[in-house]
């Protein structure tokens, strides 16, 4: 299947995996690289149309999405291979609370998340939410079953099938009324996009739909609704978990995002201080930093590509000045550690009366204080990565000590550990803690408990793969692993 409604790419003899990974592929359904991982094999064998179809606001934002490149095989009604009964939606439904339970994106509450997208599917006129939420009801379909289970191809119709209607209906609803104004289908269109994203990252191995649905999708939505869409509490709820997704991505990427912008930095503290609660807030204020971590990357990124020879005093001011923002962001880390020590996670209490505050806390907790110690060494590598540039200009960074850096690289490994077993965190929340603690990696055995790790969100997101190889060829030119090494 394309990667999405945005896939451009021409006929490839090799799957998408081993395209992704430089692997050798043969050709097969599924490919032997593929079967002996698990993973879905897929090939991407049509040609987009180039035509610009998406357009959040007429004249203002629109990207290259084409919605007419890819149709489903069956009519709607018949949403399952020729002489198979369709799968009753009772059963995706199903499916997809259980994909919910299991991926609590923000640390507040279990069924948060599914209840806020049943509500809005309910109050939307256009059906593309409900399709949106079968078609991840199908993927999981799919992730539970053994990959020899000929139910899988049924389930996997179905996901297409319906990823394909959200996207065709979308398409279809944008052509006609090309500005989304209405409130409840404003929100509709935002949640449907990330859900989008969300199957993207389930079904494929690599990044390219999900950021593509993220950046002309759901982010340019949120630009395009603006501060009106905290009025209500769904807006609010929805706001709180595409924030966190484009935080992840602007990190992951190192590129920059609108989060930066002072109007939407105002409107993040009033939508965590809104919930009046400690452990909410220290979730917000770890985003903050985290945005403003991966705007003071950009800078420092084009301030080092600069020819030294070259450098004017306003380059040489402009440098201490990135440099002096890093030592900002330092101590706000600090203090965040300060404000919040008494919040890191322990053991669930035994009460039943407490026992879902007491845990939903706790996750609260444990995520705060992973992206914490990510966005700490995060911060260091702003400029460690090229200490020749500030050592030659004798400015002074906020670089971490090895010794420091150790440390948190093992506190990484072991919340990651702790919240990918114990936990209803989303596993996607581990990627960039385990992608930063990955690039850190002290020895074999940190690489073996990372490939772990990652083993164990590729069950719910093929994604993990992609992360996986590119931290393989890092420890290769580390000399951690020996060229022939493979993860179980």
């Amino acid at each position: 299947m394309p990667l999405g409604p945005f896939d451009k790419r021409r006929k490839q003899s090799r799957c998408e995996f081993c395209s992704k990974t430089h692997r050798k592929c043969t050709g097969l359904q599924p490919c032997s690289e593929c079967l002996k991982r698990a993973l879905p094999c897929s090939y991407a064998d049509k040609k987009a149309t180039g035509r610009d179809v998406i357009r959040i606001d007429a004249g203002i934002h629109s990207n290259a999405a084409d919605f007419a490149s890819w149709r489903p095989r069956h009519p709607a009604g018949n949403p399952s291979p020729v002489g198979q009964p369709a799968l009753p939606y009772g059963s995706l439904l199903v499916l997809f609370d259980r994909f919910a339970a299991r991926n609590n994106f923000i640390g507040k509450g279990r069924n948060a998340f599914a209840s806020q997208l049943k509500a809005v599917s309910s109050l939307s006129s256009h059906p593309y939410v409900l399709d949106a939420i079968l078609a991840i009801g199908a993927i999981q379909g799919t992730k539970e079953m053994p990959i020899d289970d000929k139910r899988r191809q049924r389930f996997q119709f179905c996901a297409i099938h319906y990823y394909t209607e959200a996207v065709a209906k979308m398409g279809r609803q944008l052509a006609v009324v090309p500005k989304v104004t209405i409130g409840s289908e404003k929100e509709s269109f935002i949640w449907t996009t990330m859900l989008l994203g969300l199957f993207e990252l389930a079904a494929e191995t690599t990044s390219d739909g999900w950021v593509k649905h993220m950046v002309h999708g759901t982010s340019r939505a949120l630009e395009s609704a603006g501060m009106s869409l905290h009025d209500t509490k769904s807006g609010r709820a929805l706001f709180s978990h595409v924030r966190l997704f484009e935080v992840c991505r602007t990190i992951l990427f190192n590129e920059s995002t609108f989060l930066t912008r002072p109007e939407w930095i105002s409107l993040s503290k009033v939508a965590w201080t809104s919930d009046s609660t400690a452990e909410r807030c220290c979730l917000g204020d770890i985003l903050d930093i985290m945005v403003a971590s991966s705007a003071l990357r950009t800078r420092a990124s084009k301030m080092v590509s600069s020819d030294l020879t070259q450098l004017t005093i306003h380059d040489i001011l402009a440098a201490q000045d990135i440099a002096q923002a890093g030592f900002d962001i330092r101590q706000m880390l600090f203090r965040w550690h300060i404000a919040y020590a008494e919040l890191e996670p322990d053991d669930h209490s035994d009460d039943d009366a407490n026992t879902i505050t007491s845990q939903s806390a706790n996750e609260n907790a444990l995520l705060s204080q992973l992206f914490h110690a990510a966005v700490s060494i995060y911060l260091s590598g702003v400029f460690d990565y090229e200490t020749s540039f500030w050592s030659y200009l004798d400015i002074p960074t906020p670089i971490l000590e090895e010794a420091t850096i150790n440390g948190y690289v093992q506190q990484l490994l072991d919340l990651s550990t702790a919240g990918l077993d114990n936990s209803s965190l989303s596993p996607l929340l581990f990627l960039i803690p385990l992608r930063i603690a990955g690039a850190r990696a002290r020895n074999k055995l940190d690489c073996e408990q990372i490939g772990r790790l990652l083993g164990k969100i590729r069950r719910t997101f093929a994604i993990a793969s992609a992360i996986q190889s590119d931290l393989e060829h890092v420890w290769w030119r580390k000399g951690l692993l020996d060229m022939d090494f493979e993860f179980v």
